[in-house]
């Protein structure tokens, strides 16, 4: 499977938005956007992300099957719920990072 049709499968089973995506694989949006357009790929570390939460939905597919319909709508609302969690972290890292590389802070515009 490629690269583009994995990242297409991941962020449309856990309801992703681009930028959702992008966070949650440790990339930008852009790139996401141009992986899909099937003009770039994914950097290592990105597809080391996906393939990671590919295996992830896998095996939480075959949990979700054996247990009753009521609960498998609960759990699988809990994982969705639990990537957006995961973006929200990595956006925060990412921001964190690059204010660091600027040498601003969060606390920089706050009076004291």
């Amino acid at each position: 499977m490629k690269t583009r049709e994995l990242a297409q499968q991941v962020q449309e089973r856990l309801g992703l938005s681009d930028a959702q995506m992008a966070a949650y694989i440790k990339t930008d949006v852009t790139t996401v956007r141009k992986v899909r357009m099937g003009v770039e790929d994914l950097p290592i570390h990105s597809k080391l992300a996906l393939l990671d939460h590919a295996g992830f939905l896998k095996v939480t597919s075959a949990v979700l099957a054996l247990l009753p319909k009521r609960a498998r709508a609960k759990a699988a609302e809990a994982i969705q719920a639990q990537a957006l969690t995961v973006a929200q972290q990595n956006a925060l890292k990412q921001l964190a990072s690059e204010l660091k590389k600027s040498g601003e802070s969060i606390d920089d515009d706050q009076e004291g």
